[in-house]
């Protein structure tokens, strides 16, 4: 699990280790009911699932590890935490708002407000909220982390992972999904350089969350009509999906940064951005975000939404510029 502290990309190797691993313990699960063995064997075959972004077979693991731990006569708090978060990241990939709501309502219990695993939890609901549309509850929950007592002096990945969503949350206001009515002063301040220089960990995770931090970037430009910033912005990543992109567990990132590409050959129009990215429209939804071989936080909000707003940025006349 050391692997994917500081990196959100994939790790193939891990289901291979993992399914091993099970197939010794199996046998042993069987026949005995101990909490230690079934805590640390149900993990290891939950695993096998996880590092290949299976969800469906994921939420029958969790649901029968919850099933079993429920029923122990004693506070199984721990593995409830562990196989919770999990089946909510399934309801997450899978698109089921109220699913994973009634299942974070059911799992607070066993998180301890301000613990690591509780702002992980937050992360998670941020996400499904994100992922489906709920842009206020979105706004609200970022609201209630980032002004959560010393939050500053949370653990790295924590607080970079918040800064991140808080790119998203200002490129919401930005194209306006979140209305002026229910911001507050201080959620009315963003500047995207400070962004860019307080992302030092995840800056290095480039099959991981780094994709993230460079999509936002390129569609705030778009949004603000910064043409000149978003095409430097644009020519700067071409290198960089050549290096980083070219694998299957970072095939939905490739196609939509690949269409972000065309903009500038379109020289931001709308519709011919619309014509020029038809092909590559078509590559993505090839692999729908629930199937796509990649780390759950990666794509903050799906690539077919955003794009979509990153049109409706675009202006109508064509772009006179450098």
């Amino acid at each position: 699990m050391a692997q994917y502290t500081n990196s959100k990309s994939t790790k193939a190797e891990v289901t291979q280790q993992a399914e091993e691993f099970y197939a010794e313990l199996k046998p042993f699960m069987s026949v005995c009911t101990s909490f230690k063995l079934h805590l640390f064997g149900r993990m290891v075959h939950l695993l096998i699932y996880n590092s290949e972004n299976d969800y469906v077979k994921t939420v029958k693991i969790c649901e029968d590890a919850i099933a079993f731990f429920d029923k122990k006569d004693y506070d199984s708090g721990l593995p409830l935490q562990v196989f919770y978060y999990n089946l909510i990241v399934c309801y997450l990939q899978l698109g089921e708002f109220e699913k994973g709501q009634r299942a974070i309502e059911r799992c607070e219990y066993f998180f301890e407000e301000g613990s690591f695993n509780w702002f992980k939890l937050q992360e998670l609901f941020f996400l499904l909220a994100a992922r489906t549309g709920h842009w206020e509850e979105a706004y609200h929950l970022y609201e209630k982390v980032v002004n959560y007592p010393r939050f500053e002096e949370k653990q790295v990945q924590v607080v970079e992972m918040w800064r991140i969503f808080q790119a998203y949350v200002f490129y919401l206001i930005k194209v306006g999904k979140i209305p002026e009515s229910v911001l507050s002063e201080r959620s009315k301040k963003f500047k995207m350089s400070k962004f860019i220089n307080e992302i030092t960990l995840y800056s290095k995770d480039k099959r991981g969350m780094n994709i993230s931090v460079l999509i936002v970037q390129i569609l705030y430009a778009i949004a603000e009509k910064d043409y000149e910033k978003s095409s430097d912005r644009i020519e700067a990543i071409e290198k960089y999906c050549s290096r980083y992109l070219k694998d299957d567990t970072t095939f939905r990132s490739n196609c939509f940064i690949k269409m972000l590409l065309q903009i500038p050959q379109a020289n931001f129009h709308r519709e011919a951005s619309t014509r020029k990215t038809e092909r590559l429209f078509k590559q993505l939804q090839t692999v729908p975000l629930e199937s796509a071989n990649q780390a759950h936080e990666i794509e903050i909000i799906p690539y077919e939404v955003l794009w979509e707003m990153a049109l409706e940025s675009l202006g109508l006349k064509i772009w006179k510029g450098k």
